[in-house]
Formats: C-alpha cells, structure tokens, sequence
C-alpha cells in the first residue's frame, strides 16, 4: 500500500474496492508503511524479536498534537532492548501501548516530575513479571 494509483480519492476508493479493503484501512496500512522506514525495519529485523504490524501501526498512529505517538520509533527500540533482556520472542500490542503510555504520561500526571513515573524496565524486574512478559499477547 505504499504505492497507490495516481488520481484522486476515487482513484483510490476504486483500487480499494478491487482488493476488498476498506479505504480508511488502506490510509492507515500505507501510513505505517511510510513510518516505518529503512531504518526501523532494519532494526526490527536485527533484534530477532517479532513485532507485529499491529505493534507498528500502533506506534505510526497519530495523536491530537498530529504527530505519530512513537515518531521514528524511540520507544518501540526501547521495548526491543527490554524483551531481548529478557530472552522474549515477541512484543505484544498491548505491552507496547503500556510502553507508549509512560512515555506520554495521561493528564492527570503531567504535571508529576519524571522521577514519579515508572520506567519500563520497573516492570520487568521480577522473574515472574518476566514470564508473563513472555506469554501475553496470544493473538496480538
């Protein structure tokens, strides 16, 4: 989806159409897709660890500022390092969402200092906080 046809929205409804895929899903898939940059792809690929398109597209989506939640993926190299610690094959959505929010904290919290929010390693300590690292997700 990164390369559409050329024209206009009706253009696009019309090969969305032939390929049985809602336009606003289409928006959304060709979006991640220029998120996710040579760069992102390379290190993804690298950690051996599976990130899903939910995972990624999760991090492409846009906030009301307008901007991408995870722009150019900070956070999501930070959830890497931390499931590769912990010997974890996979990241789950859900485990990447919580990531995303303590980096931007809700907004009863923004006015705490930074010091009073909980890093994402705090989560992981525990062996057994690990091990359900490990088999969250199921079909994320």
């Amino acid at each position: 989806m990164s390369v559409t046809t050329l024209g206009g929205d009706g253009d696009f409804d019309q090969c969305c159409d032939e390929i049985i895929l809602y336009p606003r899903t289409a928006r959304q898939c060709r979006h991640t897709a220029r998120m996710c940059t040579p760069p992102v792809r390379q290190l993804v690929a690298d950690s051996g660890v599976h990130v899903s398109y939910g995972v990624l597209r999760e991090g492409a989506r846009l906030a009301s500022s307008g901007k991408p939640y995870d722009e150019g993926y900070s956070t999501l190299q930070a959830v890497i390092g931390e499931a590769l610690q912990c010997d974890a094959t996979r990241i789950s959505a859900a485990q990447y969402q919580r990531a995303l929010e303590q980096v931007r904290p809700c907004k009863t919290c923004r006015n705490l200092p930074v010091t009073r929010l909980l890093p994402i390693t705090s989560a992981l300590s525990s062996p057994r906080t690990r091990q359900g690292f490990l088999r969250l997700g199921g079909g994320e």
